[in-house]
């Protein structure tokens, strides 16, 4: 498990950068959270984790949050809220973007033209094939390919 260490005092949070950068598509990320006496009376918080315009709210108790799976950006806001209504600034956090972050899925026209390629592929292979042999087929009839007539018969060359 990644420890990442954020202080809060007087309502401002701030990471310690010692811990380095959250590798996004992980799963094994948690902060403790260090937090000044004006936040004794809260057991249970909220922490809120802001990348790319969107956000997710953890809840937990103590001092230690699981860190939801960040995905696609290189920077991560994280802030608590509790009660009726203490709230901290962001810490910042940077993070790397993981191989999984690197596009979205194709689309279902994608894939059928990717198979329609793969396949045009094969069949092109195929005649490949057929004709270092000697015979060709076009719209299924057998060609010979290294030929000659003699007497009206078809001879292989």
């Amino acid at each position: 498990m990644k420890i990442l260490h954020v202080s809060v005092v007087g309502k401002v949070a701030t990471y310690q950068n010692r811990d380095g950068d959250i590798v996004c598509g992980n799963s094994d990320y948690q902060i403790v959270f260090a937090f000044d006496s004006d936040w004794d009376a809260y057991n249970e918080k909220t922490a809120r984790f802001i990348w790319n315009g969107r956000y997710i709210d953890v809840d937990f108790t103590g001092d230690t949050c699981p860190v939801p799976i960040i995905k696609g950006t290189t920077l991560v806001e994280i802030g608590v809220y509790a009660g009726d209504l203490s709230t901290t600034t962001s810490a910042i956090i940077p993070a790397k973007r993981s191989i999984l972050c690197g596009g979205e899925a194709p689309s279902e026209n994608d894939v059928q033209y990717i198979n329609a390629a793969k396949a045009a592929a094969e069949r092109a292979e195929a005649a490949a094939e057929r004709a270092e042999t000697g015979y060709a087929s076009v719209k299924g009839e057998t060609l010979y390919t290294n030929t000659a007539t003699v007497s009206g018969e078809i001879l292989k060359m």
